[in-house]
């Protein structure tokens, strides 16, 4: 017979009024025995970081935080309570205070409320720190080679646990992976440590730290490897790498690479890798995997900006024109204020990362109260890279400006237009030094304009001109996930008085990433007619601080914004136009969404912009 059987067998046998009256003691147990730990109260006192860090990982914790159904009984609960202390203890210690005190007692007054007290003491800091190196950077620093005598000192210098930082270990951790990773980013692709020791001594509250990082070789190029290749010759992706056998393969080295392929906007996938064998270190393969993309390519987009109004944009990319290692690109943009064509051949880079281009554009705008029809046509040559963007190029513009002036003060002028020529040659640079081309919140980007150039018009003298331009944007990231953004612009135009200027050679402020609160291109000068004109002179400035709305939503922020600027005739004449606002900002995979309200406060009205995208 089973147990289950001669306890059934039992029970059938109790007299019916004792039966009932065992069932109804033992319901009254576990009652009581539910109500009990139902009960039951955690209280944690210890200052604020200890506190959050003792309630989310504390064992007792959890338990008092268990459903009624899975409340543990008396003694499991007296060994958590027991336990605690050692617990809260060694939770300290990772934050660097290994000589907190920690207890554990039953509130004198309520036997189901336990408080755990934490006191954290003095926290232990780092008193001595040594890292040595093993392996090939280690031989080639006691031949005294400079670069590897360099890394080693940068490493000791960036080591993020220096003497007199308190010692935490999540610190430890980061710090030997960021050593690491500098290590392979300059070569070592198998360094490893082969020791590492954080003694601590709760006398002095000081943590010896002790490392040794064994950098194995230094992987040196060797062949390259194609793969992925169907319509684009071979020999554009190898000039494009910028080393040659028995280059050390740093990362920097690697990613200037990849950022060549995929800025040439022949490949939509490009990944540059090698091989990190140790035995193939002094002729390390390095492979390069890339998807091309389409020798044709055409897109139409409908869109809408706050400045130019609804448009629509078709384009067409041969990325092989003529059968030659060229891209031949047109786009033809139709809106209700501006219209606009550009075409251009721009060659594929080689072996000097160079490309020659070739290009036109006609355009048509609508600004404020003028209509200017322009055309352009240039050649030159220019070089991409993450870091610099250089174009040098010899352009010839010239612009039709037309406005209708006031009939009521110039009854005898029904038309007023300028036409103005400009041959120029040209040198545009743009630096960046950000921590995302797409994303920036820290470094800086750079651009500069260089021009000379002889302009002119049927209407007015010829003369020699000289253009200069520069804008700086600074990213600063501060304390409490705030982020601060600034920005200078300035532009000049040395040409005597007499001289027509090409509108495009002349600035106009106002709008989007210029002056918010003020129409697009509306503050500029006026011409004899009081129409607005380009100007030689420019100024803008602008701050911007912004913020994450909440933890949970880290891309989308809010932002609080000052601007100021204007366009004139001469810097002398310069007048700042005030708008300051809020806005929204939507930090998008593909560039940032923002919405801005401004207020113009020349104009004593509200303006509304909406912009994708980073102008650098």
């Amino acid at each position: 017979m089973t147990v289950r059987g001669v306890r059934g067998h039992f029970l059938r046998r109790v007299p019916g009024p004792l039966l009932r009256a065992c069932a109804c003691a033992l319901a009254l147990a576990g009652v009581t025995q539910r109500a009990l730990a139902s009960t039951r109260e955690l209280v944690v006192e210890a200052p604020a970081p200890f506190k959050a860090l003792l309630e989310k990982n504390l064992d007792l914790e959890r338990a008092a935080r268990l459903a009624e159904a899975d409340t543990l009984d008396d003694i499991e609960w007296a060994r958590l309570v027991a336990a605690a202390p050692a617990q809260g203890r060694a939770l300290a210690q990772t934050e660097g205070y290994f000589r907190a005190e920690v207890t554990a007692a039953a509130d004198p007054g309520d036997a189901h409320r336990i408080v755990i007290r934490l006191v954290p003491g003095k926290p232990a800091t780092v008193g001595r720190f040594t890292l040595e190196f093993d392996g090939e950077l280690a031989r080639q620093a006691e031949r005294g080679d400079a670069a590897a005598l360099a890394l080693q000192a940068q490493l000791r210098a960036q080591w993020a646990l220096q003497p007199r930082q308190v010692f935490r270990n999540a610190n430890w951790d980061d710090a030997k992976a960021q050593t690491l990773a500098t290590l392979r980013n300059a070569g070592y692709a198998a360094a490893i440590w082969t020791a590492t020791a954080a003694q601590v001594d709760p006398a002095s509250d000081q943590a010896r730290l002790f490392l040794v990082a064994d950098t194995g070789p230094r992987f040196l190029a060797g062949d390259i490897v194609v793969d992925g290749l169907a319509r684009q010759p071979e020999r554009n992706v190898r000039l494009l790498a910028g080393f040659g056998t028995g280059t050390p393969l740093t990362q920097e080295r690697l990613l200037a690479y990849q950022d060549r392929l995929q800025k040439t906007g022949l490949f939509d996938q490009v990944a540059v890798i090698y091989d990190p064998d140790p035995a193939q270190a002094g002729h390390a393969t390095v492979t390069v995997h890339v998807h091309e993309q389409s020798l044709q390519q055409a897109t139409i987009a409908l869109g809408y900006n706050s400045l130019t109004g609804p448009r629509i944009t078709l384009e067409h990319v041969d990325r092989k024109a003529f059968g030659l290692p060229a891209t031949v690109s047109n786009k033809l943009q139709w809106g209700k204020d501006i219209q606009e064509w550009d075409s251009s051949l721009v060659t594929h880079p080689a072996e000097s990362f160079h490309s020659w281009i070739v290009g036109a554009s006609i355009s048509r705008i609508l600004s404020t109260d003028d209509e200017v029809r322009a055309g352009s046509v240039r050649f030159g040559r220019t070089q991409t890279s993450n870091a610099l963007d250089r174009t040098t190029y010899a352009e010839f513009e010239r612009s039709i400006q037309c406005n209708k002036p006031d009939q009521t003060l110039y009854p005898d002028v029904t038309s007023y237009c300028v036409d103005a020529r400009a041959l120029s040659l040209n040198q545009s640079n743009v630096w960046r030094n950000v921590d995302s081309v797409i994303l920036p919140t820290q470094g800086y980007t750079l651009s500069g304009q260089v021009g000379v150039g002889y302009a002119g018009g049927p209407d007015s003298a010829y003369g020699p001109y000289a253009r200069l331009y520069g804008r700086v944007t600074e990213y600063w990231p501060l304390p409490s996930s705030f982020y601060l953004q600034g920005r200078l612009e300035l532009g000049q135009i040395v040409v005597g008085t007499a001289v027509a200027m090409p509108d495009a050679e002349q600035w106009r402020a106002g709008g989007e990433d210029s002056v918010r609160g003020y129409a697009w291109r509306s503050l500029a000068p006026t011409n004899p007619y009081g129409a607005t004109v380009g100007g030689n002179a420019l100024i803008t400035t602008s701050m911007e601080v912004a913020h994450p709305f909440t933890a949970a939503l880290p891309s989308v922020w809010w932002a609080a914004f000052v601007d100021a600027g204007r366009a004139a005739p001469r810097f002398n004449d310069l007048k700042m136009a005030l708008g300051y606002g809020l806005g929204l900002r939507w930090r998008s995979p593909v560039g940032p969404l923002k919405i801005d309200w401004a207020w113009g406060d020349e104009v004593h009205r509200g303006r509304l912009d909406l912009s994708v995208g980073v102008a650098f």
